[in-house]
């Protein structure tokens, strides 16, 4: 493992030179990969794909958890698998060296509520005003939310920017 302020990649390595190379990116959550052996199968296959030398799993697959625990098993974080033809010459043949492999990882922030989750809390606020306490923003159609339409049929309003509709 190479520290990434001492990270070199060869300016005649194909993966750059021509976009000779594949990549995975796999989700991180509390320092744990999902779904690696599938991630690693899919870069194989993808690299065979291209003709490219198959790579070497296990190193990648331990190289991968290496960064994980010399980032501290982050609580969610986005890894990036790449692996390139190598060095190579300056057009489109590829050259006799190794494989290049890269695995990356940076912390994420989790994800905004979808519009779906922002509906069912303001489904839930108009069944129990109560569970959200009037707090402006936070479902209560009287208290700062800048209401749609009615929806009809009972149910709750659609709040501005989920959908369909136009806020007056």
């Amino acid at each position: 493992m190479v520290p990434d302020d001492e990270a070199r990649i060869s300016i005649f390595d194909h993966g750059l030179v021509v976009g000779d190379g594949v990549f995975e990116t796999v989700k991180v959550a509390r320092g744990v990969p999902f779904a690696m052996s599938r991630h690693l199968a899919r870069l194989a296959r993808s690299a065979a794909g291209l003709g490219l030398a198959e790579p070497d799993l296990q190193q990648i697959r331990a190289g991968a958890q290496a960064v994980i625990e010399a980032s501290g098993r982050p609580e969610l974080a986005r890894m990036r698998i790449t692996v390139t033809g190598g060095i190579a010459p300056l057009g489109s043949e590829r050259g006799g060296s190794p494989l290049t492999s890269i695995v990356a990882l940076g912390e994420m922030k989790p994800a905004a509520p979808t519009c779906d989750e922002r509906v069912r809390g303001v489904r839930r606020a108009a069944a129990d005003p109560a569970a959200v306490g009037g707090v402006p923003g936070r479902g209560d159609p009287g208290a700062g939310d800048r209401v749609v339409g009615s929806g009809g049929g009972g149910r709750a309003p659609l709040r501005a920017g989920c959908g369909g509709g136009s806020v007056p």
